[in-house]
């Protein structure tokens, strides 16, 4: 069942398919997932269970409740899991949501960002799992966060307004006291607990609308006209 925006559909189709066990691969699957004992890793939100037969990281990754990761899919285990050889991860850092009517701007951050991708959502928990797109200065130590902020005035029992913002401390792209080759795009893995976001009055699904801005692009090159507004929208199903 669909969650929320774009949770792996692609992907997640060419796992449906049930496909021949000595013909089955699939190269560079990517996504979130809970870390199990055993070297498993279960899809976000989803039933799917990978069985990491070959890691090529530094094995740190099982130390983690949440993963971004990347793998090949090479067949199956005797229980049905995908066998996988682990090529890269990203831990995901856990974050509530910023209401707006009680938060300073100054705090949450007013710096651009782009929601990158959605890729997973729990209706029981109340979460989702989102990559975020920021810009930095190089080698820079200021610490950069991405904060989902909470439109607690506008939100109502059928639609939940939520707002992506960058605090970067001023480092970000659009400050112009540094050349545009002082900067990097940076991206974060993040899971936001909706559970305080979501109407105790809401029945078994929502529409959940994300707005951020991000900046224009020419030839693959940022652009530092002022950011762009965006916005996307989708149903979050909050009963299995």
């Amino acid at each position: 069942m669909k969650k929320f925006l774009i949770p792996l559909i692609p992907l997640l189709l060419a796992l449906s398919c049930t496909p021949a066990k000595d013909s089955f691969s699939y190269q560079n699957f990517y996504g979130f997932g809970e870390v199990e004992p055993f070297g498993q890793i279960v899809l976000s939100g989803q039933s799917v269970k990978l069985q990491v037969i070959e890691d090529q990281t530094d094995g740190k990754w099982m130390q983690q409740q949440t993963i971004f990761f990347l793998c090949d899919l090479t067949g199956f285990t005797e229980t049905g899991a995908y066998q996988a050889t682990l090529k890269m991860y990203e831990p995901v850092a856990r974050k509530g949501v910023v209401k707006k009517s009680t938060s300073d701007p100054a705090t949450y951050g007013t710096d651009a960002v782009a929601l990158y991708q959605d890729w997973g959502s729990n209706p029981k928990e109340r979460w989702i799992d989102v990559s975020c797109l920021t810009t930095s200065l190089k080698d820079s130590q200021t610490p950069h966060t991405v904060n989902l902020v909470l439109d607690d005035v506008r939100s109502n029992t059928d639609t939940v307004y939520l707002e992506l913002h960058h605090q970067g401390s001023g480092e970000s792209f659009e400050n112009e006291t540094w050349p545009t080759t002082d900067f990097q795009i940076d991206t974060h893995y993040l899971r936001f607990d909706l559970s305080g976001a979501i109407p105790p009055e809401a029945r078994e699904s929502i529409v959940l609308q994300i707005e951020w801005d991000w900046f224009e692009a020419a030839n693959g090159l940022l652009l530092r006209d002022k950011p762009e507004h965006r916005k996307i929208s989708g149903t979050f199903y909050l009963t299995d």
